[in-house]
Parts: C-alpha cells; structure tokens; sequence
C-alpha cells in the first residue's frame, strides 16, 4: 500500500483541521472507499515529508511528545525518541520506499533509516547523507574523535582515517560505491569496500562511474604529476589533468579526458593520447549519444580544428564556442567556424555557405537527425538555413527560437520585419506582432499543430495554428497545452483582473483565478477539467460544466483515470474533507494529507486524518476500480 513513488510533494490541507470533529458520509455502492487505520494522529506536528508513487502513498510527520522528545512517525507507525531531528534532513529514497533522516540522543547523533538507528558519533558530516539511485542502498560519513568514517548501508569503513573533499558515490545503478580515503600522508580510493592503489593525493570532482556502472576511473596526484586510473589500472603521468574532464560514452565503452604536458594538451581516448596541440576545446571531448562516434576542438598555431574519430578537420580561425554537436542518432555532427570576418556551419565534414554572422545556439538537428538548420546573417540581413537551402531575409531572428517538431517534419522559428515579428512555419510567414514569447513555442505531440505567445508588454495573445486568441494580461499559465492525441488545445488567460479558460478556441466562464496547472487534460484527450475561483468558493470545470462549490480543493487534484474515462478531486466543505469520484461523494475526513494517486492495478488512493471515538487517526483509503478501463 505504502512503497513510494517519484517525487516528494508538500502537505496541502493544513493539519490544523485535524482539531474538527467530522460526521461520516455513506460511501457509495459504486465506489467503495475503503480505509485502514494506520495509526493515532493525537501530537503536535512539527514538520512533514510526503511521497507520490505508481502504488500509493506514504507521509511522514515529525512530532514533538508532551516529554519534549521527537519522533518521526511514517505511514502511522512512530520511531524511537530523540532529543532532536534534523527536519531539513527527513528524506525519502528516490523510490520513495525508504526513509532516513538526522537524529541525536544524550550528546550523540545518528543517522536513523527505515526506524532503525544506525551507529553513534559524535556528528554526522551534513550534506552527506544519500541514498543510491535505485534506493536500496545508503551512505553517509560520521564524525568520532575529529577523524572521519564512511558508512555505507550501516556498516562502517574499517580503513578510513581521513576523507578527502568526497562524498561517497553511487553507481547509477545503486549496486556500487566508492569514496576518497587515507592516512594522513596518502590518499586512495575505496571502491565496493576494497582499497585502490595509495596516492599523494586523489584529485577532487573526478570520481566517475560509467552509465552501465562496470566501470569506474578517476585522476590521482603522484610524484607532481598526475594520471588517470581506469578499472584500477594508471595510465601515463601528465602535468594536469583537466578539472571535470573525465567522461564515460553513454554505453560505458569509452573513455576520454584532456591532459596537459609540458605546457601543450591533448585528448587521451581509450588509453590513446592524440596529438599534441596548443590547446583543446573548453567543451571538448564530446561522445556520440551511442557513444560510438567522438569528436574534439583543438587549437594550434593559432588556427583552429575539430578532430571527429580521429579524422582532422580543415583548419579555421575559430570554431564558434558549444557549436560542435552530433545528431541525437550520432550519425552525424555539425559545427559553426569562422574565417577572417565570415562564419559557416559544417555538416558532416562540408562547409556550406560563408556568411557575416552564424546565430548563437545553432546549428540544431531534428530529432530523428535527418534534418539540420541554422541561423545566418549577410550584411544586415538574417535569414535561417535548412537542410542547406537559405530561408526568406529578415531583419533579425529571435535568439534560441529555431524549433524543429517531434517528429522532425517542420522547423519554426521567430523573425522580424520592419520592427513586426513574424512565427516562420515551414517557410510560410505567420501573422505579425511586436513580439513573440521566447520558449513558447510549442508543437503538438504529433507535431501537426503550432501555438505560441505573441505581443509585448501586459498584453499578450496565444496564436494555435495561425489564429490569435483574445488579448490577454501575461501570466505563465497563459501558455498553451496540446492534449495528448493533439487533436485539441486549452489555456488560462487573464483579462482585466478577471479569468478564463480557452478550450478549442471557445472561452469559458469568467472567474476571479484559474488554479496553476489548470487546465488538464485526460490522458486520451477525451476531457478536459480545471480549477477556478469564484469570491470565497472554488469549482471544478469539467468538460465546461461547474461541478459544484467547495471551500477548496485539494492542490495536486483533479486526477483522470488511465483511459481518461473517470475524474477524482478532493474538496474542502464546512470543516469537512471528502473526495468526489465522478460525481459521487465519498466519507468525510478532518483532513486529506496526500493527493491522490491512480495506481498500476487499478485503484485509487490516498492518505486521510480520521476523528474516531480513540482519537484522531492516519488512515490509508483506496478506490478500486477508478483506473481500469
């Protein structure tokens, strides 16, 4: 009932409410609303964590006993008294299946996990308390008598003497560790609980697993020198390794880095150091996304060049600063250079046109990298080019607008005329404004739709398809959203203090605020549903019909149904909490703790305060049948 989910959310009923007596609703024949008593709630909160996943809810709440001890209670169950708990460090594991947080007793502290209180010291070193990121596993360093100790899992490092600036680090899959040791006089890395080869020094920042977690390097310092240890092996010594320079491919295959020798650089790929040159590109090296390609900038004579699988380039004056990318299939690559006073974009090793001026940020490649584009200008004229053929002139073009589709199919971007803005679509020129809302262009999922945000100032109109809404105050919510299937569009705009949603082009009632997030669509695009205010009550709209008025509804609702077919909200009404699935009311609460959460077999649940003849209790409520279809 209670494994977590993927993102910890803030309580949003205020637990003060638990105070209110609640009469009890019958529950509906056709949704059950069935409870189980987790636990009592009758303590003074002092601070609370909660969690979301694909199977329920948990919630964690810190409280303070009348003896002024604390305790952390999770899914209703209380862990052992303390003197203090950290509240800034009651975490969740990723997965949300695991709790650990800070606590002392009697002039000790110790990290306490799932109730259970691991070892005593005399600190524990803040910051450094973390969980894998698969969540099974967790580390974190103590402090006893000034020395240092890594603790993993809760068993503590028999070898540490001295930490250096290291945390302890996980592999990506959380079934690896490793962390920086030593004595005093040298340092070495620990790795899966066994010592690596001592060193003057283990250089800071370089520890670095590979994404598939077989592998593990990181720089060292010795004799004045430094070298590069992969799987456990050094590589030669060089003058410096480059800070952050050290870089697994994405399938973990490869490795690189940037040395420095005798006051020259160079790239060592998989144990093999290229040439020697002046200097190398701040953001080089660079992987293919399948790691199977890889590509530098080097400087030397003062000329400029990028190495691609060990295939030298032409020389330039300069190669444009984070221009050199691959395509996301990493098939091919693309960089921006320049000549004298004349730039070009490169395309799989073939300049194409020099011009006076190549746009920051490209060039850019589609998403499936058949296609490519960029920004240029001649003279006073910009103009962008695709796939190689120049775009129409304008008088400039907006900056980090070049957008291709999902499925790579069409390119806009922003260009203006005569101090007019224009959204260029596929070369066609769409209506013009004062000015067009960088980052929001937005295309459909399926790509075959366009809305953006146009105008300038307080005043700011969304355009779907060509066809400009109502003039509107700017707010972020006015931003569009395409349903799922693409087929439709809503937003929230603002018009002289008075809100709206804009559903398909059609404007809905007027309210005084329109929640953030509204409005939602379902997951098949079938409906649509949104929360607004109107004077002191809230409604929820679904499918542009009112469903009743509340005090408040719940942030984080209202929820669909996998299929889209069926909605629940949780409302507020006269000191009461109770959630309403399609239409139907379920029991009263003194308080709803958790939004709710549609979980993989079909039911719906959340966490709920319930006052009881005991007292008030946490109770876990779960709908079945609200997600299957």
């Amino acid at each position: 009932m209670f494994p977590s989910g993927r993102s910890a959310i803030p309580l949003v009923l205020l637990l003060a409410v638990l105070s209110c007596p609640g009469n009890q609703a019958a529950d509906s024949a056709l949704w059950q609303h069935k409870r189980v008593t987790l636990g009592p709630l009758d303590f003074s909160f002092v601070d609370a964590r909660s969690f979301q996943m694909n199977e329920g809810c948990r919630l964690a709440l810190l409280r303070n006993d009348d003896d002024g001890t604390f305790r952390v209670v999770l899914d209703g169950v209380a862990g052992p008294p303390f003197d203090r708990v950290d509240r800034q460090f009651l975490s969740f594991s990723p997965d949300g299946r695991r709790l650990a947080y800070i606590a002392a007793r009697s002039g000790s502290e110790c990290v306490v996990v799932d109730h259970a209180a691991g070892p005593k010291f005399d600190e524990i070193v803040r910051g450094s308390l973390s969980f894998s990121p698969d969540g099974k596993r967790f580390a974190y360093i103590g402090s006893q008598g000034g020395s240092p100790v890594v603790v993993v899992d809760g068993e503590a490092s028999p070898v540490l003497k001295v930490v250096g600036e290291e945390m302890v680090i996980f592999s990506p899959d959380g079934k690896r560790f490793a962390y920086v040791a030593g004595d005093g006089l040298t340092q070495w890395v620990v790795t899966d609980g066994k010592a690596g080869p001592q060193y003057e020094g283990i250089l800071r920042g370089t520890i670095a697993f590979s994404p598939d977690a077989r592998r593990v390097a990181y720089g060292a310092r010795e004799y004045n020198r430094d070298v590069v240890v992969v799987d456990g092996v050094p590589g030669p010594p060089v003058d410096r390794i480059r800070y952050r320079s050290l870089l697994f491919s994405p399938d973990g295959r490869r490795f690189a880095y940037v040395a420095d020798k005798a006051g020259r650089q160079q790239v060592v790929i998989d144990g093999i150091a290229s040439p020697e040159v002046a200097a190398i590109g701040a953001e080089s090296p660079l992987f293919s996304p399948d790691g199977k390609r890889f590509a530098y900038v080097a400087m030397n004579e003062g000329k400029e060049f990028v190495t691609v699988d060990g295939l030298k380039s032409e020389l330039f004056d300069a190669i444009i600063p984070a221009s050199l990318v691959f395509s996301p299939d990493g098939k091919r690559y693309a960089f921006a250079a320049r000549m004298g006073d004349k730039g070009a974009v490169v395309v799989d090793g073939k300049a194409g046109d020099w011009n006076d001026g190549i746009m920051v940020g490209t060039p850019v490649f589609s998403p499936d990298g058949k296609r490519f584009a960029y920004g240029a200008r001649k003279a006073d004229r910009h103009f962008v080019v695709i796939d190689g053929v120049p775009g129409p002139e304008f008088d400039s073009l907006g900056r980090d607008m070049l957008k291709f589709s999902p499925d790579g199919s069409r390119l806009a971007y922003a260009a203006s005329r005569n101090g007019r803005w224009h959204l260029v679509v596929d070369g066609k020129l769409g209506p013009e404004f004062e000015g067009i809302v960088a980052d929001s262009i937005t295309f459909s999922p399926d790509g075959k739709r366009l809305a953006y945000l146009a105008g300038s100032g307080a005043r700011q109109q969304v355009v779907v398809d060509g066809k400009a809404g109502p003039a509107c105050d700017f707010h972020p919510a006015t931003r569009p959203r395409f349903s799922p299937d693409g087929r439709r569009f809503a937003y929230a705009l603002a018009r002289d203090g008075r809100w709206q949603v804009s559903l398909d082009g059609e404007l809905g009632p007027l309210y005084d605020a329109i929640a953030d997030g509204s409005p939602l669509f379902s997951p098949d695009g079938s409906r649509v549903a949104y929360v607004a205010k109107r004077q002191n009550s809230m409604v929820v709209v679904m499918d542009g019909h009112e469903a009743g008025e509340w005090d408040g509804i719940l942030s984080g609702t209202p929820v669909f149904s996998t299929d889209g077919k069926r909605i629940a909200y949780a409302v507020a009404a006269e000191n009461q909490r109770r959630m309403i699935v399609e239409g139907t009311a379920g029991p009263d609460f003194a308080a709803i703790l958790v939004a709710p959460v549609v979980c993989a077999d079909g039911f719906l649940r959340y966490l709920a305060a319930e006052q009881t003849a005991a007292g008030m209790m946490l109770v876990a409520v779960e709908v079945p049948g609200f997600g299957y279809k």
